[in-house]
């Protein structure tokens, strides 16, 4: 289904307002020319003067804002000023001066009420032959947006249900043999035969009401991780009542054999419905379909979907009143309604799109108004189901229509991404089955099982977070444990001589400090006040993990003998200093995965992000999709490398890196794995090995694994 033009300018306009105020930005500076001007690349929609000191006059213009003073006046002017920037942010400031003094600005990015700094940035230049002095600065904005996302959300707030992937579906058609077609085609054929599709399904030409065929799809679906059809509904009298009535059966059948797969509807609404047939339509769904044990249900309340032309046909006041009718009954739902207007959310009880294809057109504007959405179902407290699409097609069926580029996977695979970073309550998938606009992934004869096995992929990785969860307390109780009261430091490991009788003052008790203050356990302090014994704990190596910057060369390292003592709890402890070896250069060491990351993190304390974007590729060469097999691989995979892994990718994140989101796959993946890893203790296997496709733990639990994969996960 393709939004209504009337309704995709609204929105247009909708995503305009919003991300002008999503960079909204701050400008202070001063000025000593006669005349200055401060541009950017995108049009400026608004803008305030908060101060003006000085003399002249300042205005704010189309990109940004200029002032005047009298001529060859060189007094100091001093501004504040506001300005709200259409687009999806600046990648240019432009400062333009007369022949005389220098301008001075620093331009601040406004989001939640707090300022993110962008940048200082001053011309006191004259450029000959150009009257204007113009100067030009290029800023990676998308590094200050990658920090300022909090613009989009709101404090976490608990799951409001697991993890479900469900996708919009279609039984709209018929086949002359069909029970539906009976004599007739249904949706395949237009007027002189004229295919109504853009691709073409792979098992051929199917009836919507043959229950194999149903059967076969709820299957299909349910082994490629979707765990549910919303099922487009006509009202009371369509062809499609028999037909979720059919699906509902068969999904009981399925619940047999232990395989639960549910079933919803999408009221579609009519282009004039009035409230009376809006209550009386949603009443049948509820009494109908709705007390069956296979329609889709959160906490007892069953899940319906409204799409936005029944929105639209009603005012936002006759749909208030719609649900209060509704519920007065005593029946109640959660009603997930097809809009970005935040004032229908608490109203229905959910926020979706349907087409984000058609709403948006491109993937960087898909990302903001996704996000803009999740943004606005968080904010007032309600479920959002985040719409993704494998692309979309409407030209075989519309004149003009238009289309997006499925990219061979690409744009589905980037908005998997998107998901696993946005982590809505649900995903809906437009759609299983709607062939007349291109955005079906059920398999086709153009692009085979491709789109259900990427869905398998994405939907297997989003919905493991389910049952990994990290035991913090649990955590905190290991790290107390190691504890060494007469030391004041953490013992190496549990079990495995010599560590378990071993403290180590760098990789163990440096990382554990930076990890406990991490967790908000004051034991980090009283580690940290010890390390000062010991020159804080470096050792021209580990350090870097904390942000300190190390040398550029890497060494062999040995252990220095520090002292013995006997303790209470874990009998005589052998306290050692790991040190550099600066007789024996390390200069293979791009073979090792944890001295990579650790060149990595020191290019980007240097703020070489390219330089750290190349060790990240790096990595990637030598991680085969469960860890790295570099130089010193053994007999499994060492976790501390993949907590290293993911580390870095945190921080290139934080850098404003794109590089990470190339694969987002991996990295969560590597996160996964690191969290299967806890044990009964609460620390961090050495290593793990993978069998039957799963994780198994192995060796030892030990401190400085445990502290950075704690630095990983909650850095």
């Amino acid at each position: 289904m393709i939004l209504p033009m009337k309704i995709l300018t609204i929105l247009c306009l909708l995503i305009s307002v919003v991300l002008s105020m999503a960079f909204e930005i701050e400008i202070v500076g001063y000025t000593t020319s006669d005349w200055t001007s401060v541009k950017f690349d995108v049009y400026t929609l608004d803008g305030k003067i908060l101060r003006y000191d000085g003399s002249g006059e300042c205005s704010i213009i189309p990109y940004g804002f200029s002032i005047h003073k009298p001529q060859f006046d060189s007094s100091r002017v001093t501004f504040r000023l506001k300005l709200d920037l259409a687009g999806e942010g600046f990648s240019k400031v432009c400062i333009e001066k007369g022949d005389i003094g220098e301008t001075w600005v620093e331009i601040f990015l406004m989001a939640n009420g707090k300022k993110l700094k962008i940048g200082e940035f001053k011309n006191s230049e004259n450029v000959l032959g150009d009257p204007t002095n113009r100067k030009e600065f290029f800023i990676n904005q998308k590094s200050a947006l990658g920090r300022s996302k909090g613009f989009f959300e709101v404090p976490s707030s608990p799951r409001r249900c697991k993890r479900l992937v469900l996708a919009f579906y279609y039984a709209w058609y018929g086949t002359p043999d069909g029970p539906m077609g009976n004599g007739r085609w249904l949706h395949w054929y237009g007027p002189g035969m004229y295919y109504q599709g853009t691709n073409h399904p792979l098992r051929g030409l199917y009836d919507s009401w043959d229950e194999k065929v149903l059967e076969d799809h709820m299957r299909e679906a349910l082994e490629s991780g979707i765990d549910g059809f919303v099922v487009s509904w006509w009202g009371p009298g369509s062809y499609e009542t028999d037909t979720v009535k059919k699906m509902l059966r068969i999904s009981h059948d399925m619940e047999k054999e232990g395989k639960r797969f549910y079933i919803s509807v999408y009221y579609e609404g009519y282009e004039y419905s009035t409230e009376e047939e809006a209550f009386n339509d949603l009443c049948f769904v509820i009494d109908e379909f709705a007390k069956d044990r296979g329609f889709l249900k959160i906490n007892g309340k069953p899940v319906i979907f409204i799409y936005s032309r029944a929105i639209n046909s009603i005012s936002r006041k006759g749909w208030e009143n719609v649900m209060k009718r509704i519920r007065e009954t005593g029946r109640d739902a959660i009603f997930v309604a097809d809009t970005m207007d935040g004032k229908f959310a608490k109203i229905f009880g959910g926020l979706h799109i349907y087409n984000v294809c058609g709403a948006f057109r491109k993937l960087p504007a898909m990302k903001v108004g996704l996000r803009f959405l999740n943004y606005q179902a968080r904010y007032n407290g309600v479920l959002y189901a985040m719409n993704i699409m494998p692309g979309y097609d409407d030209t075989h069926i519309r004149i003009p229509g238009f289309s997006v580029d499925r990219e061979n996977g690409k744009l589905y695979e980037e908005l998997w991404k998107l998901v696993l970073e946005i982590d809505p309550d649900i995903v809906i998938i437009t759609s299983w089955n709607e062939w007349h606009e291109g955005s079906e992934i059920e398999p086709s004869v153009e692009y085979g099982r491709k789109f259900l096995d990427l869905t398998k992929k994405w939907a297997e990785l989003w919905k493991n977070r389910d049952r990994l969860m990290i035991d913090a307390e649990k955590l905190k109780s290991y790290f107390k444990y190691q504890f060494i009261p007469e030391l004041k430091l953490l013992r190496a490991s549990m079990y495995v001589r010599p560590d378990s009788k071993r403290v180590y003052i760098a990789s163990d008790n440096l990382l554990a400090c930076y990890a406990l203050k991490l967790l908000g356990d004051p034991l980090a302090f009283i580690l940290e006040k010890e390390l000062e014994k010991y020159g804080k704990g470096y050792d021209e190596e580990h350090e870097i993990v904390v942000g300190i910057k190390i040398p550029d060369v890497f060494y062999a390292r040995y252990n220095e003998y520090i002292d013995s003592i006997f303790s209470e709890k874990f009998g005589l402890i052998e306290v050692v200093y790991e040190k550099p070896d600066k007789s024996r250069v390390i200069n293979d060491w791009e073979k090792y995965a944890d001295l990579v990351v650790y060149k990595a993190l020191n290019e980007l304390t240097d703020g070489n992000l390219q330089e750290a974007e190349a060790c990240f590729k790096h990595l990637l060469e030598i991680w085969d999709g469960w860890g790295f097999k570099d130089e010193s691989y053994s007999s499994y995979y060492q976790t501390y490398k993949t907590g290293l892994f993911v580390i870095l990718s945190n921080r290139l994140k934080k850098y404003g890196s794109e590089v990470v989101e190339k694969y987002a796959y991996d990295v969560e993946k590597a996160r996964q794995i690191l969290m299967s890893l806890q044990t009964d203790e609460g620390g961090f296997t050495v290593g793990y090995e993978i069998k039957d496709d799963g994780v198994v733990p192995a060796d030892d639990v030990n401190t400085e694994t445990t502290s950075i994969v704690t630095i990983a996960l909650f850095e």
